[in-house]
């Protein structure tokens, strides 16, 4: 939980971006569905109006990729706690 969240401050920190839902770009779409991944902190994020800013330099592109990255992380985790709780993976 703890890398997850250091990522996606991170990723504010630098100035990334958190996408937007909309039908537009097929990279905007799954750039959504990585940040929805966070779960709380895209909801806490959307509501404060952070991460809204134009990306304007490589750091804000990174802090973009580390947002998008820490809810697919959010994703691959809770697959994994799933497995241990029905017991396919010990």
């Amino acid at each position: 939980m703890s890398s997850i969240v250091i990522m996606f401050v991170l990723g504010l920190a630098m100035q990334g971006r958190v996408y937007r839902p909309n039908g537009g770009d097929i990279l905007d779409i799954l750039g959504f569905v990585g940040d929805v991944g966070a779960g709380g902190l895209y909801i806490l994020t959307r509501a404060m109006d952070l991460g809204q800013g134009a990306v304007a330099h490589a750091t804000a592109d990174y802090g973009t990729k580390y947002i998008i990255v820490a809810g697919l992380l959010n994703f691959i985790s809770a697959a994994d706690a799933y497995h241990i709780a029905i017991g396919k993976k010990p």
